[in-house]
């Protein structure tokens, strides 16, 4: 049989229990026995008190040198002896004897068990790789994600099981939060970066729903979607029922493209709906498994904010009935035609949201402080402890690239940022690159230009 292993890192010993004050210890003296040794050797056995200092002068140097040298060590050894820690205070392990009570009576200081947790730290990662027994623990092992989080003050943003494994990745995601104008922003086509190390791949991952109360970034997250959009080319309409923030892009990307009243609103998704047809008439004509882009088509995104208090204050019945029928048509046909969805909403009723369509939401993001039931609706029944959050802090789940709901920050756009004057930059651009690729510009467009 073909050997099946991976390196899974250090294996946490019931010796790792008080490793960080031994190896403190061991730090101290060695350098301190070493120096006084020297120090009498050199004196000619010396015993006074002046050689004692010397000595302890010139031991405490060396010993700062070499912690400081050791540093990141000693976090490593801090995470191991809290992991040896948590199997004895969580009672991970067997002792021989007999148990009354859930206690361990009559017996010896022999383990029986002890179980096999592997901790491995890589370029600003943790992972955490526990065996799957089959023991007592075996669906504790399963589900660890908040008490690992909380151990580690990181989030768990992988958790998979690999052979025989429950591997947990862990990161320090704040520092992986998207800073515009600072950080160096990568638009990919068909790919938006939420943050460093994460993109929505929305050809994969169809239509989105953005979830947060008032005061919680959801504005601010359109805005960055909306610009990330225009800059990979893609065409945007937008629909803002309470003529907010939103509404005032029309003054930018054209009032056939923004709007708020219930007719037009209407006749909005009428158009979307005879473009989605259009270009599946086109498909049809092109061969087996081919897309949007594979006729030469642009990305069509509709952006709906606050569309559950739009569907309520509908007085028609047809509207109604017409509208969420328009809006689960995208949802479930729109990819391959590559007209997509984005919701957002301050409660996402699952009235207007029923599991069928949320499960076909492929990025879901909340932000700020949401009540359970707004995370239950948000990414369904989840077995997590969600907290809450400031501005432009929550969870997100990206089918395919996320394995759990992990905590996440939008991009921060900053304290002055202006919504118009950065689209019409982008508007600018894009006129700018039109002209030149009229003009008999070979330029490739595979991928769009990066954002310093």
């Amino acid at each position: 049989m073909k050997l099946k292993w991976f390196y899974k890192g250090i294996r946490i010993r019931k010796s790792h229990r008080y490793i960080l004050p031994k190896m403190i210890g061991t730090v101290i003296l060695i350098p301190q026995a070493f120096t006084l040794f020297i120090n009498w050797k050199l004196q000619n056995h010396d015993q006074s008190s002046g050689m004692l200092i010397k000595s302890l002068v010139t031991g405490i140097g060396i010993t700062a040198i070499i912690s400081l040298m050791m540093y990141r060590l000693w976090y490593r050894l801090y995470d191991i002896q809290k992991l040896c820690n948590m199997i004895y205070d969580s009672i991970f392990y067997n002792l021989e004897g007999e148990i009354v009570d859930g206690k361990i009576v009559n017996s010896r200081k022999d383990m029986t068990y002890f179980p096999k947790i592997y901790y491995r730290y890589k370029r600003k990662k943790v992972k955490i790789s526990i065996k799957l027994d089959g023991s007592r623990y075996h669906k504790t092992y399963q589900s660890m994600e908040d008490t690992l989080s909380e151990m580690f003050d990181m989030e768990v943003t992988r958790a998979v099981k690999k052979l025989w494994y429950k591997v947990y990745t862990l990161e320090a995601i704040a520092e992986d939060r998207l800073h515009m104008g600072k950080d160096k922003i990568d638009y990919k086509r068909n790919a938006i970066p939420i943050m460093k190390n994460l993109l929505w791949k929305f050809k994969s991952a169809p239509h989105a729903l953005i979830t947060g109360v008032t005061g919680g970034g959801k504005s601010y997250f359109l805005f960055y979607l909306i610009r990330s959009l225009k800059k990979i080319g893609a065409i945007v309409k937008i629909i803002d029922p309470k003529r907010s923030d939103l509404y005032g892009l029309r003054k930018i990307l054209g009032e056939e493209n923004v709007t708020y009243a219930v007719g037009k609103v209407m006749v909005m998704m009428r158009e979307i709906m005879k473009e989605m047809d259009r270009r599946y008439e086109a498909l049809d004509q092109a061969p087996f498994g081919a897309d949007y882009e594979s006729i030469g088509l642009k990305p069509y995104f509709l952006i709906f904010d606050e569309f559950i208090a739009f569907i309520e204050g509908l007085q028609k019945a047809e509207d109604h009935k017409n509208l969420l029928s328009y809006l689960t048509r995208i949802v479930l046909e729109g990819r391959q035609a590559g007209i997509f969805v984005i919701y957002a909403t301050q409660r996402p009723d699952a009235k207007y949201l029923p599991g069928a369509i949320r499960d076909n939401l492929g990025l879901r993001m909340s932000l700020g402080s949401l009540e359970k039931s707004g995370y239950r609706m948000t990414f369904g029944d989840v077995d997590r402890d969600f907290e809450k959050f400031d501005k432009g802090h929550g969870y997100i789940y990206i089918n395919g690239t996320t394995t759990t709901v992990r905590e996440s920050y939008a991009p921060y756009l900053g304290e002055d940022y202006d919504p118009l004057e950065d689209l019409r930059t982008i508007q600018s651009e894009s006129h700018g690159d039109a002209r030149s690729a009229s003009s008999g510009s070979a330029q490739g467009d595979s991928d769009c230009p990066s954002e310093p």
